[in-house]
């Protein structure tokens, strides 16, 4: 989904890569005023950076509503949690706790994500990203999926939020304990671990990339 909003951008603006870099060394090298290299700015290049900055605000816009998504399952989920009978099941004590690391990581992306990319509206910052969108991509890591792990990762604590109330549904019931299952408790504790480590690994991969963007 990103890839085709990026590559549109630069399929618009009818220029070549070659094109693009050239702007693009133009806007970092400054050495004008902006009003007036905007006015010697041919209508392809403005209507480059035009676009460019309008994808950069939507992606601001996306990242702030699915932090407030975020957080109101956040609430959600500690809420659930207070619940009696929900803490003392095994299953739906995990899928509440999964749900709950995998909102929190999705906060930890999007709040990274606003803070970093709100200096990338000039036209240079562009030029990287038009030389990405004609690489060669692995599915395993790219800057597409790296845009998309707020949501990714938001989807993912839903989906645990619905597994939760699901396993409370059918499991919890009124004055009945459920007797705790050690082996299923140990496996689930590493389950939610090793998500833990996902997330950190592509935090990791996430700085790594972004090192290339100034």
């Amino acid at each position: 989904m990103y890839f085709s909003r990026v590559n549109q951008i630069f399929v618009d603006a009818h220029l070549t890569l070659e094109e693009i870099k050239e702007m693009g060394l133009r806007d970092s090298a400054g050495g004008q005023p902006a009003h007036i290299r905007r006015s010697k700015m041919p209508k392809t290049h403005s209507r480059l950076k035009k676009n460019w900055e309008e994808f950069i605000d939507n992606l601001m816009r996306e990242w702030k509503t699915l932090n407030i998504i975020s957080g109101l399952l956040l609430s959600g989920i500690l809420t659930i949690l207070q619940v009696d009978g929900a803490n003392t099941d095994t299953i739906t004590r995990h899928a509440a706790l999964c749900s709950l690391l995998c909102a929190l990581l999705s906060l930890m992306y999007g709040c990274f994500f606003i803070i970093r990319f709100s200096g990338m509206r000039r036209v240079y910052k562009a030029t990287e990203w038009a030389i990405e969108a004609y690489r060669d991509q692995t599915m395993v890591w790219n800057v597409w999926v790296m845009l998309a792990l707020p949501a990714i990762w938001l989807v993912w604590s839903i989906l645990a939020y619905v597994a939760c109330i699901m396993a409370f549904m059918w499991r919890v019931r009124p004055g009945v304990v459920i007797p705790e299952e050690p082996r299923l408790d140990f496996a689930l504790r590493v389950f939610v671990c090793c998500i833990f480590g996902i997330g950190m690994s592509y935090a990791v991969l996430v700085i790594n990339t972004l090192r290339r963007y100034g």
